[in-house]
């Protein structure tokens, strides 16, 4: 049975019109209307036309009794332009872009446009589903020539098909230049599939690759399919997107029922879907006497996001074109995808039985075109290829008395650096330490921190950061995997084990006469000799020391010198943990630049006033943040405002999410002070990519980290090493400058991690972060790969659970964290959120989760806490979150957990002044204690944010007053401060 048979067994033509389409298109008459046009030398005469026109619709009648009394009509104008002006083609492209009203589906318009130079334009609009291409073509025929419609029915003789290059003629399309957010990408004419099942397989191979969402077939629309070979008639498909080598054999399509239609439908609603059309017709009639030209537009609008326009070519294959929504896809991942599909087409059709998984997206040349996006390659070397101890004390002759190093208790200028530095040095080197040894530093952070570090390369040696907060354990395991020859430790802090130790009081109380002088580098240290290991956990096993050598250290710095205007005028933070990699970046990316870094206390670094306080004494200007660090200054810069003279913040360590800058933007303008987002990996040396990051990122929800910094280069690879498009999320490899020497003692896993460069000398690094690649050569950085887990059956993604969080009203920050009690119990297994809420309560949190995330993306609980506990590399402490919680709730529809209970009759609002006895003024105080804010007795308990566990805080301090202890239940009858007081009164 036809589509069109399908439709007449199901009801009237407009009932299964307003059943399917409206589901597909939204009632946009637009995505249903085609349109035809022909250029004709002379327009036809008035009366003339106006005749055909009216035997034509008696014929179309006559042919389709389904139309009834819909509509046609015939317009006639006078342009006062040339043929080929543009006001003239203007016009047309109006007449073309009209549509028919919604109510009127089937209706047909005609237009004829006379212009000023003798020459006409006729065009032909009618509404596709029940007048199809060929039918159009046979209208248009008798408008223009006059030749009669019944010559033209089914059975008599066709004019011979013309042989027409559609690229000569490339059809109207108004809606894309009229900047609606449409558009159309072409290729060049391609040999196609030669049935469904061939075509099911491509677009199989191609739609699984670019589709973001977990559909399991692709739902097609063919109209008027008649490419020789394609085994199909009008109407609809589904192509299974399992990519499974059962594709090549049979038919892989199925028409649709109307249980079919309501099952799609689902997936048709929410986000735009990758829903493609598949546009083929019959070849248009050889050129009539007096016609010019003829141009066939399939859609006025496209119907789908994605609509496959295939048109036939005068070699005899076919040319493609995509038209595309933007808000579904941009016109670079247009023009990539189509190339995509172009490739595999053409291979599928050379080679129907080849297995889909081996079928290339891209072809040689386009994957080096990939490659090249992310490639920055050096285009000059702003630093000089030196060791990091050797420029530094360049640094200090040309400027001895500049300040280098300060933390609260005092500064270090240059020369004091360098000569205290030279002290140690000499003394390390006295104590047998040399070229490669590896020197532990597990001090807390102070300018004496930074004296020991340039000390030990000094002395040719690997410094080895541990954070002495580490568990014990860690840093027992980390000294013996480091192989230590010497560790720097504080006092009461040696674990003791198979190397030499000092404190780091007992170097500063030795006085500088008992210590050789520095003897200076001997020639054979080389800037490629490792200058740090840093431990770090990855996302399995045991930590892993990663070393990095000077020259690396020295292109970062060179990399962003003049882009971030870094001079020897700025004032760094030390913010991070010593062991955490970002330290590299903030001292010695200040004493590189010759200039000063501004060391931060534990204990400031957990206290944003005491922070900010701090940053505007030392005047810094260069700051660097987590985002999760960043989130609680954020909020603590309300109250006390971060100073002017900030004029850089550098995230890292982190996914940002640049929505929530928003605040920050509303009080810091762009012009005084620049946020630069870089993603990077320890392996890679701090930072990969950057991107400064502006109001509008913030606003449009930017995820993008930018573009490799000069001399790095980042690629997104297939699980099999192949190079992915852009638009398609795959595997981040990073090379150049910045790749590490490897880790240490790992050989199995170096060679699984670090492997040669696909562009040129070197290595790369496989990072296990998760990518996209955009066409602009920017970068989506996605989380990491092993970031999905499975619950009950769905793969989930706890960064998508995470970002609907922050999307809500009054969150500042949120954190999504997957539990299983018992490994061999999943019905232990949950997620639980966790958010720092500055306005607004958890059930309207639950409420706008409830609203973007399916049931089985729900949370088991809402926690409020009081802020995000960091690591001591400024990271989200998952292990802390308990003891920050203010209220947790459970789904209030869902009655999981504590429910939050609904509102009750709230009394009218009273001062808190206006208490009336001394139990109203305890309750007002004790609720004013517990909620952080002033309250009135007619305020409602949990509209405050209650919960259980602040019933039980209120009934202890109600006791501690001399009042009656109070439980939830009494809170859930009583939700007032005036009905609680009703209520003892009672008692």
């Amino acid at each position: 049975m036809s589509f069109r048979q399908h439709l007449a067994a199901s009801g009237t033509v407009n009932d299964r019109v307003g059943s399917l389409f409206s589901r597909v298109v939204n009632d946009d008459t637009g995505a249903r209307t085609h349109v035809l046009c022909a250029e004709l030398h002379a327009p036809v005469e008035r009366s003339v036309l106006q005749a055909r026109f009216d035997r034509m619709s008696t014929s179309v009648r006559a042919l389709r009794p389904e139309l009834g009394t819909l509509p046609m009509h015939l317009f006639l104008d006078d342009v006062p332009h040339r043929h080929d002006s543009a006001p003239a083609r203007a016009q047309c492209e109006r007449e073309a872009a009209r549509c028919p009203a919604p109510q009127s589906e089937a209706l047909l318009r005609a237009v004829q446009l006379c212009f000023e130079d003798g020459s006409a334009a006729l065009i032909v609009t009618a509404g596709r589903v029940c007048i199809g291409k060929a039918l159009l073509i046979r209208i248009l025929t008798q408008l223009a020539t006059g030749e009669s419609f019944e010559s033209a029915t089914p059975g008599a003789q066709a004019s011979p098909p013309i042989e027409v290059n559609w690229a000569d003629y490339p059809p109207i399309t108004p809606w894309a230049a009229a900047g609606t957010g449409s558009g159309c990408a072409r290729t060049e004419s391609i040999v196609f599939p030669a049935n469904l099942a061939q075509l099911s397989v491509a677009l199989s191979r191609v739609f699984r690759a670019f589709n973001q969402q977990p559909a399991a077939s692709l739902p097609v629309m063919i109209d008027n399919a008649d490419i020789p070979g394609l085994d199909t008639g009008s109407g609809w498909a589904l192509c299974p997107l399992d990519a499974s080598p059962a594709l090549r054999g049979g038919v892989a399509h199925a028409w649709l029922t109307d249980e079919r239609v309501t099952a799609l439908a689902g997936l048709w609603s929410g986000e735009p879907a990758f829903l493609v059309g598949l546009f083929a017709g019959c070849a248009l009639p050889s050129l009539m006497p007096g016609v010019r030209a003829l141009h066939y537009q399939a859609f006025v609008r496209p119907p789908f996001p994605i609509t496959l326009l295939v048109e036939d070519a005068a070699d005899g294959h076919v040319s493609l074109a995509v038209h595309y929504d933007q808000s579904a896809i941009g016109t670079e991942d247009a023009q990539w995808l189509l190339r995509c599909l172009a490739n595999v087409a053409t291979a599928v059709a050379a080679a129907p039985d080849t297995p889909v998984a081996h079928i290339p997206l891209l072809d040689s040349t386009q994957q080096s075109a990939v490659l090249a996006l992310g490639h920055r390659s050096r285009t000059e070397q702003l630093l000089a290829p030196q060791r990091i101890e050797q420029r530094i004390a360049e640094r200090a002759l040309e400027q001895p008395d500049a300040p280098a190093v300060s933390d609260a208790e005092g500064c270090l200028s240059y020369a004091e650096l360098m000569r205290e530095a030279g002290r140690l040095a000499a003394y390390l080197t006295q104590r047998g330490i040399g070229r490669a040894d590896h020197v532990g530093l597990c001090v807390a952070r102070s300018r004496h921190m930074v004296v020991a570090a340039l000390a030990i390369m000094k002395a040719g040696a690997v410094y080895v950061p541990i954070d002495p907060d580490y568990p014990a354990d860690r840093i027992a395991y980390t000294c013996e995997d480091a192989g230590l020859k010497l560790a720097i430790f504080d006092d009461g802090h040696a674990p003791g084990g198979a190397f030499a130790s000092i404190t780091m009081s007992q170097w500063l109380r030795q006085s500088p006469e008992s210590v050789p002088v520095d003897q200076g580098h001997p020639v054979e240290w080389s800037i490629d000799d490792p200058a740090y290991m840093i431990y770090t956990s990855g996302s399995t096993g045991r930590p892993k020391g990663v070393l990095i050598a000077h020259r690396s250290v020295q292109a970062l710095l060179g990399a962003v010198q003049d882009e971030f205007a870094l001079t020897r005028d700025d004032v760094w933070s030390f913010f991070h943990s010593f062991a955490f990699d970002f330290s590299v970046w903030e001292v010695w990316g200040a004493l590189l630049t010759g200039a000063r870094v501004h060391v931060v206390s534990h204990e400031t670094s957990r206290n944003p006033e005491a922070f900010i306080r701090e940053m505007n004494g030392q005047g810094i200007t260069v700051l660097s943040q987590t985002p999760s660090a960043f989130g609680q200054l954020m909020a603590a810069d309300r109250a006390h405002p971060v100073g002017p003279q900030l004029r850089l913040v550098v995230f890292g360590g982190e996914a940002l999410d640049a929505r929530a800058l928003l605040p920050w933007f509303d009080r810091h303008p762009e012009s005084q002070c620049r946020l630069i987002n870089m993603f990077g990996i320890t392996e890679t040396t701090v930072h990969v990519t950057a991107k400064e990051i502006r109001r509008s990122h913030a606003l449009e929800g930017s995820r993008s980290v930018g573009r490799p910094i000069n001399g790095w280069h980042a690629y997104v690879l297939g699980p099999d090493g192949t190079v992915l498009p852009p638009g398609i999320d795959g595997e981040i490899y990073v090379g150049g400058s910045g790749v590490a020497l490897g880790y240490h003692n790992k050989p199995e896993l170096n060679e699984q991690r670090f492997m040669p460069d696909l562009l040129g000398n070197g290595r790369m690094y496989r990072s296990g972060d998760r990518g996209r690649l955009l066409p602009s050569g920017e970068m989506l950085h996605l989380g990491r790969l092993d970031n999905q887990i499975k619950l009950r059956g769905f793969r989930i993604e706890l960064d998508e659970i995470r970002n609907v969080l922050l999307r809500c009203r009054g969150v500042e920050a949120a954190a999504a964290v997957f539990s299983q009690k018992d490994k061999l119990d999943a019905a232990t297994a949950r997620i639980d959120a966790y958010i720092v809420l500055a306005e607004g309560s958890v059930r309207d949190v639950w409420l706008h989760a409830s609203q973007q995330l399916p049931d089985y993306m729900l949370p088991t609980s809402i926690a409020r806490v009081s802020s995000m506990p960091l690591t001591a590399n400024g990271k989200l402490d998952q292990q802390k979150l308990a003891g920050h919680i203010i209220e947790r709730s459970g789904s209030p529809e869902r009655s999981i957990g504590i429910a939050v209970a609904p509102k009750g009759a709230a009394a009218p609002s009273t001062p808190a002044e206006d208490a009336e006895t001394d139990v109203e003024r305890h309750l007002v105080e004790i609720w004013s204690e517990l909620f952080d804010q002033p309250v009135s007795v007619g305020d409602n308990f949990f509209d405050l944010g209650g919960n259980s566990l602040f019933a039980i805080r209120l009934s202890t301090k109600a006791r501690e007053r001399g009042l009656p202890g109070l439980s939830l239940r009494d809170l859930y009858v009583h939700q007032t401060i005036s009905g609680l007081t009703a209520f003892l009164r009672r008692s």
